[in-house]
């Protein structure tokens, strides 16, 4: 793990061991999370993004959850050789999440300013008056006048309700920062002005992020580096520039073909065809098969590794990489 390194996951493997089955919804991912940088996760619904955020900090469910394999390093310590104390010591101090549903991150019968002030007061060694000056201080950062610490959350819009969320997690001045797709409830006016707030911010504060996402857009905005998730695996890895503008992978071709373009004449979006495997019952090989223009038998037999195909752009595909490979990053 190099100085410049926050956050390593290495060969994780998280599956959930139900009654009379096993979800395997985490399949060897591995990637790197540097100082400063915003990292993305795209993939569909159900690709397991958000069980990678959440064994970041170690909120998996137990049960069912179980981390079969693998590593999670944040400066260079083992999340899962952590104390429960060191764990609530990290978590909102030095890594925070904002959660997709504002709703559900807030709490109905306490003003927005007291639950704020209750990250600081875990968290950080002030007095009093210095704790409530700093919640007025990240409420005007994110827009809202202090005069309303003292509101509720049904006396806010869905937007402004992402905003307190996004000031919760931000107060303690976090290296990392988890955003699980921020603006998903949001209308697409808002949905700007909320992610231009994010990356202010995280500049202003030199915050990490790990952004999580099914919106390519957002990607190509926000995000240094992407990683591409399929049923629990990365199958392509780069640069944003890398991604967009030499994407290799079949399935990143097919998020692309279903987004609308300005620079083509189609009357029609092309959508990859089928569904995401049950990852209860992950098909033989490369688990992107079944839904695969390119596949071939081999593609049906082996799984494919992670292969460096120059400059840090990995993909996992046979078709584009060949059948030699080289091993797993």
């Amino acid at each position: 793990m190099s100085e410049n390194t926050l956050v390593s996951v290495k060969n994780l493997r998280i599956h959930y061991c139900l009654h009379n089955s096993t979800v395997k919804a985490v399949n060897g991912v591995s990637f790197d999370i540097r100082k400063g940088e915003t990292f993305g996760l795209v993939g569909e619904t159900g690709a397991g993004k958000t069980t990678i955020s959440l064994g970041i900090l170690r909120l998996l469910p137990d049960p069912p959850a179980r981390v079969i394999e693998g590593s999670i390093e944040f400066n260079g310590k083992n999340i899962f050789t952590a104390t429960e104390a060191e764990m609530r010591d990290l978590r909102g101090d030095q890594i925070s999440m904002i959660f997709q549903d504002p709703m559900t991150a807030l709490n109905p019968i306490e003003t927005v300013g007291d639950q704020i002030l209750e990250c600081v007061e875990l968290h950080q060694k002030l007095s009093a008056a210095e704790a409530r000056e700093k919640v007025y201080e990240i409420l005007e950062m994110v827009g809202i006048h202090r005069e309303r610490y003292e509101e509720y959350p049904h006396q806010f819009s869905g937007g402004m309700k992402q905003r307190i969320v996004i000031a919760m997690a931000l107060v303690c001045r976090p290296e990392l920062l988890i955003a699980d797709e921020p603006t998903t409830a949001l209308d697409v006016t808002i949905q700007a002005q909320v992610l231009d707030m994010i990356q202010k911010i995280k500049n202003e504060l030199g915050t990490s992020m790990l952004l999580i996402t099914h919106d390519l857009g957002i990607i190509a905005e926000t995000c240094d580096r992407v990683a591409v998730v399929y049923a629990g695996q990365i199958v392509e890895m780069g640069t944003t520039e890398q991604i967009y503008e030499n994407t290799l992978h079949p399935y990143t071709n097919g998020l692309f073909g279903a987004i609308p373009s300005l620079d083509t004449k189609s009357r029609r979006l092309v959508p990859i065809e089928g569904l995401m495997p049950d990852p209860a019952n992950l098909p033989k090989g490369c688990y992107f098969s079944p839904r695969c223009s390119r596949c071939m038998e081999i593609c049906r037999q082996q799984e494919p590794p992670l292969t460096d195909m120059g400059e840090g752009h990995m993909c996992r595909c046979f078709a584009v990489c060949g059948k030699g490979g080289t091993a797993d990053a």
